[in-house]
């Protein structure tokens, strides 16, 4: 879809081009399928993994100049019904994905 698209072929390149010393996600999860004010997108709880392991794979890429570090704010989403929990499970898989985007440990090279 073009939010993968968007991502792949014009975020991450220029993201590579500008090579920051941090990454800094604003993770908005008004995208999401359930949320009332932005599901037009109907991104899915995928879609959010693919998008932080994407990111953060390209900040850990060898010779990038942020070494791995990704700091992630919390920007929107908007569904916190109980039904659904729309929000609560987007941040869940974003703050899951990046425990499991490889890192070398401090100490052990990179710096």
């Amino acid at each position: 879809g073009g939010f993968r698209r968007a991502i792949a072929e014009v975020i991450v390149p220029r993201l590579r081009r500008f090579d920051p010393e941090v990454l800094v996600i604003s993770a908005g999860f008004d995208g999401y399928i359930s949320d009332p004010l932005g599901s037009d997108l109907g991104l899915s709880i995928e879609d959010y993994r693919w998008a932080t392991r994407t990111l953060a794979r390209a900040a850990e890429a060898e010779g990038a100049a942020a070494l791995g570090r990704v700091v992630s704010i919390l920007e929107g989403g908007y569904d916190t019904s109980q039904e659904t929990l729309g929000l609560a499970v987007c941040v869940d898989s974003h703050v899951e994905e990046m425990r499991r985007v490889d890192r070398t440990e401090p100490g052990q090279g990179a710096e």
